[in-house]
């Protein structure tokens, strides 16, 4: 009786064994994907675009007429 406890254990043993043995394997591969996957360099200064332009507003100079119903220029009558 005790030769078959001490057998169950045994193989209980093993088979745990093995499975830390293969979710550490899991694991290597994870991280051996994260080193293969870089991400590309991040731009430096965007916001320097947006701070170049000027605040003055500009006034239309095309030819269109301005409507007084919508506020857009148009040929017409006003669609709104």
């Amino acid at each position: 009786m005790q030769d078959a406890i001490e057998f169950a254990t045994e193989l209980m043993d093993q088979k745990i064994r093995t499975f830390a043995e293969k979710q550490a394997e899991k694991k290597r591969n994870l991280d051996n994907d994260n080193q293969v996957q870089q991400q590309p360099p991040k731009k430096q200064n965007v916001a320097r675009g947006y701070s170049d332009g000027s605040s003055e507003k500009k006034e239309y100079d095309g030819t269109l007429p301005l409507c007084n119903k919508c506020k857009l220029y148009h040929n017409g009558p006003c669609t709104v």
